[in-house]
């Protein structure tokens, strides 16, 4: 089958007073994409007035017109944020980066591919990397996953979070403006209530979304309050159900309620435990051979600066 890349990507990117530093290396993992049809749009969902210039001239500093900014009038939350950035996108694939994460270089054609490949697929999901780095010593890319090199099967279990859509989805869902916390969950919750979009689902098993580990109170992640609430929400949304969505929140209510009580991200016990799908050289080698072939002397400034930065 000939390849179609005439497909555009929309990348929608939440941006609320973020690290600045990492919200930098964020928008440059984009600028390092092998797959250039795209647009990003960066939803600032009411920073201060300080992060709000910085953005204006960060990406005015870019002169590229496939970055645009939404400016909300006040902070109403990722949900919201996100659902304008949908809402804006002129893409026919829509999928999400936060300003603290990565996307691998070759993620955007990994997706066009796998679309390509499956026309009768309509949403891509796939886990996180946890990418970690302890003082620049110890560096680890973990994935829950076994067999990363494995590209694309059929999966009929609950929805991982790191999803590419047809824009056409979000006819049927949205995100939850209720939720303020685990807006994510709740999408590829309402993904698995649905037949036809259970039945369009496709699993991305090479992963290429770094989630950055790093401790910080500006991270909902790490804001108690927002957590449980949010748990407790999408608990209330689906307990009950007799569907795979009402069994999986019942299995993530302990995990990820009580934890936080102890100070501790989950997502540092799930490196710990699946450390032996430490994927470091894998993706090394992997980024190496991209740096080799890459022509576009452009990109290729871009991605060797991602690869400094994370190798």
């Amino acid at each position: 089958m000939e390849k179609n890349y005439s497909h555009k990507i929309s990348i929608i990117i939440p941006y609320y007073n973020p690290i600045l530093k990492y919200f930098d290396k964020a928008i440059e993992s984009i600028l390092s994409q092998s797959y250039t049809n795209l647009e990003a749009i960066i939803v600032n969902d009411g920073s201060s007035l300080d992060y709000k210039n910085y953005l204006i001239n960060k990406i005015n500093s870019l002169n590229d017109k496939r970055f645009s900014i939404i400016h909300l009038d006040k902070n109403y939350g990722v949900s919201f944020a996100k659902n304008k950035g949908i809402e804006s996108a002129s893409g026919e694939i829509i999928t999400f980066l936060d300003t603290d994460d990565i996307h691998l270089p070759w993620f955007y054609k990994d997706i066009v591919d796998t679309f390509n490949e499956n026309p009768d697929c309509l949403i891509l999901h796939t886990t996180n990397i946890y990418y970690v780095d302890l003082l620049g010593v110890i560096k680890l890319f973990v994935t829950p996953n076994e067999g990363w090199d494995q590209k694309c099967i059929n999966y009929k279990q609950v929805v991982k979070p790191r999803l590419a859509l047809k824009k056409e989805v979000f006819k049927d869902i949205l995100f939850d403006t209720n939720l303020f916390y685990a807006e994510d969950t709740d999408l590829c919750l309402q993904i698995s209530e649905n037949n036809k979009l259970q039945n369009s689902t496709l699993l991305l098993k090479r992963s290429s979304y770094l989630y950055r580990m790093h401790l910080s109170n500006k991270r909902l992640t790490h804001n108690l309050k927002l957590a449980l609430e949010g748990r407790e929400k999408v608990k209330r949304k689906y307990e009950g159900k007799d569907s795979t969505s009402g069994s999986f929140v019942q299995t993530i209510t302990l995990k990820k309620t009580l934890v936080p009580f102890f100070g501790i991200d989950y997502r540092y016990l799930r490196v710990l435990i699946n450390f032996k799908y430490n994927l470091y050289k894998k993706i090394r080698n992997e980024f190496t051979h991209y740096l080799n072939v890459i022509q576009d002397k452009n990109i290729k400034s871009h991605a060797v600066n991602i690869y400094k930065k994370i190798f």
